[in-house]
């Protein structure tokens, strides 16, 4: 009976002393919208956020991976809701289809600015997750650099979440996307 308690007690304080040293060594940066983004996504670490100054425009979260732009993936994740109410959860919503569609149109806005070189989008691509409408397009930088970047979106707990990853065209590339997302949607309450 004495070893029992001596057992939990030990237990109690090593839990004591080591949740809070996990939570300093990757802490939480935003959970603004009840979901609790850390500092770490696997391999991405958060650099910024972004403020639309406006709370319909909403917010973002961008992460990157180390390397240089031509190694480096990075991802943003937008969460808003444009004043509409009710947005339903997952990708059935006719509104997220409708925010879907306007996604690559912003895409293509960068094009006529001379942000992007060119973007074409990719019919066939490996990088899919059933929990969103998913786009996958090959980007190419005003230096020449392409890249491939995927849309994912959905609807959740009342707002329009909208991520954007990309990096490297190459199947090592397209894994950590799907992992990435995959940390995502956890946090989001996905399975």
């Amino acid at each position: 009976m004495f070893r029992k308690l001596k057992v939990i007690v030990v237990a109690m304080l090593i839990g004591l002393v080591v949740l809070p040293l996990m939570t300093i060594a990757n802490p939480v940066i935003d959970n603004h919208n009840g979901f609790a983004f850390k500092e770490m996504m696997g391999p991405f670490k958060f650099y910024r956020k972004l403020d639309f100054n406006d709370s319909r425009l909403g917010y973002g979260l961008n992460y990157k991976t180390a390397g240089s732009s031509a190694e480096r993936s990075l991802v943003t994740v937008i969460f808003y809701d444009l004043g509409l109410k009710d947005i339903e959860n997952g990708v059935k919503d006719a509104r997220v289809i409708k925010q879907f569609e306007n996604a690559f149109k912003d895409v293509r806005i960068f094009v006529t600015r001379g942000n992007y070189r060119s973007v074409k989008i990719l019919k066939q691509s490996t990088v899919k997750d059933d929990n969103y409408l998913v786009l996958n397009m090959i980007i190419t930088a005003p230096s020449g650099l392409t890249l491939k970047s995927s849309i994912f979106m959905r609807g959740q707990n009342g707002k329009f979440v909208k991520i954007r990853v990309s990096g490297p065209n190459n199947e090592e590339s397209d894994k950590l996307m799907l992992k990435v997302v995959k940390e995502i949607s956890l946090v989001l309450g996905i399975k």
